[in-house]
């Protein structure tokens, strides 16, 4: 029988971590999925759809030609993958080296959407420590308040290694439009207050001074009000897909149109090594 560890010392070799960090980054450029839109419910990478419709319109936003959100006047939302899936997971295997490097563009090149009412149950689960610290560029979302969330407030151990890392951190804010039973508007939009602003308290004082914050309340003057008066420096957008969903906006204006992220992938965060180091 053929003897293999000749050909496992050679595979183990050195040879890849030899190559200038600029060749190197080139190559995970190639084979790991970036520029993507990520929900923490369900973390799947080669098959999210792009970031490019975070700004889908007809005119870019001001803020298209920044890293992070890209622009395309014609984005494809077939979400296919764009490089070759069977080498992706090979490179975190590599070795420790590889692998952190590796880490540092799957969790640093994508954006990672919540809601905040439940997702911060996933984003805590869903990922370890080590690779929330590698995100840079986070999408929020603060819809009306549920009443089993009324009571919720932000975990400043989740949160604290997370945000003064980021880079690009965009708000989606939209208050209550119609009352519960048994409730008058009044009443509910003093608990969507209440409640947002514990999360917005925390952002602010957590975020770099350098970070791009970026705000979407589709023109809403309470929430306006409600984030300047926590966070400083920021600047309102209008979010093509986080922000088009919640508010109802453009080809969901009719109510017909489903964003549905929750799509099989190859790719699983806790199918990583090294995720735990």
């Amino acid at each position: 029988m053929e003897n293999l560890s000749p050909r496992s010392e050679q595979y183990s070799s050195p040879g890849f971590l030899c190559l200038p960090t600029e060749l190197r980054l080139q190559i995970y450029y190639y084979i790991i999925p970036r520029e993507r839109v990520i929900p923490v419910t369900s973390p799947q990478f080669n098959k999210s759809p792009s970031a490019k419709w975070l700004h889908h319109t007809s005119e870019p936003d001001e803020s298209c030609d920044q890293p992070g959100f890209s622009y395309d006047s014609k984005p494809e939302l077939s979400c296919k993958p764009d490089y070759p899936t069977h080498c992706t997971t090979n490179v975190f295997l590599m070795s420790k080296q590889t692998s952190n490097e590796a880490l540092d563009i799957l969790y640093g090149d994508n954006v990672f959407r919540l809601e905040i009412d439940r997702d911060d149950y996933y984003f805590r689960t869903n990922f370890t420590e080590p690779n929330r610290r590698r995100m840079r560029f986070l999408v929020i979302s603060m819809g009306p308040v549920r009443l089993s969330y009324r009571d919720k407030r932000p975990d400043g151990n989740l949160w604290s290694p997370v945000l003064p890392s980021v880079k690009r951190f965009r708000i989606v804010a939209k208050p209550p439009d119609h009352y519960t039973y048994s409730r008058s508007p009044e009443q509910d939009m003093n608990d969507w207050l209440n409640y947002r602003t514990p999360y917005l308290q925390c952002f602010g004082s957590l975020l770099s001074g350098n970070a791009t914050v970026e705000v979407d309340v589709d023109g809403r003057k309470d929430a306006f009000e409600l984030v300047k008066e926590h966070i400083t420096n920021f600047q309102e957008v209008r979010c093509r897909l986080v922000g088009d969903h919640l508010f109802r906006r453009g080809r969901y204006s009719n109510g017909l149109g489903v964003f549905n992220p929750f799509i099989p992938s190859i790719i699983c965060c806790r199918a990583q090594p090294f995720l735990n180091e």
